[in-house]
Parts: C-alpha cells; sequence; structure tokens
C-alpha cells in the first residue's frame, strides 16, 4: 500500500502562515509575508481560517505552487511541511482551480 496523501488546505495554510519558523526557513516566499500576516489577523478576527481560501494571496500560492517555474519555492515549502510533519512518509497535494488533486510531493512506500 503506497503513502496516504496530505492535503494542503487553507487550515493549513493558515497554519503554515502564522508561523514564524516557516518564514525563517523559507526565505523565498519572505516577500508575502506582510499580506500573509495581514491575511491571518483578519482570519483570527473572523475566528475562522474560511477567510483565507478566498484570499488572493492563497489563490496565488497555489497557482504558484502547481507551476513549473518555481522550484526553489516549491523545494522550501515542501521541506517546511515535512520537518513539521516529523518527515512522514505521505505524499503532499493541493487542490487546483478545478477541485482535482495535484500531488506536489510524493512520499515514500512503507
Amino acid at each position: 500500500m503506497g503513502p496516504c496523501t496530505l492535503i494542503i488546505n487553507h487550515q493549513i495554510m493558515f497554519s503554515i502562515w502564522r508561523d514564524p519558523l516557516f518564514w525563517e526557513s523559507a526565505p523565498s516566499w519572505e516577500v508575502h509575508r506582510d499580506l500573509a500576516e495581514l491575511e491571518v489577523a483578519a482570519a483570527e478576527e473572523l475566528k475562522s481560517s474560511l477567510s483565507i481560501k478566498n484570499s488572493d494571496l492563497y489563490n496565488a500560492w497555489i497557482t504558484k505552487l502547481l507551476s513549473d517555474k518555481c522550484e526553489d519555492e516549491l523545494e522550501e515549502f515542501v521541506n517546511y511541511v515535512r520537518h513539521k510533519r516529523k518527515n512522514r512518509p505521505e505524499n503532499l497535494a493541493l487542490l487546483d482551480k478545478q477541485g482535482r488533486v495535484r500531488v506536489i510531493s510524493f512520499g515514500e512506500s512503507k
């Protein structure tokens, strides 16, 4: 049996954006930090991370992570998530705009 798949959704992105370790370990994403912190503050005020899902920043990140043009950013993002997940052997995936699951990093089979 293959590895499980973790789908990076708005709730996980909310946690990522809140974590100062992410910004330290993923310098390629630093240009988005101020806007991400504003999105986090708005979500905390609403007591719901759902506002993240509808934000332009979240959609831009999904688009960028699914593109073939951001290898460094993708590597930093995947390394951070894998570190936080204690290097579990799972696929990491995103939902594209059509709602299809797109794997951005394959885990290892057990």
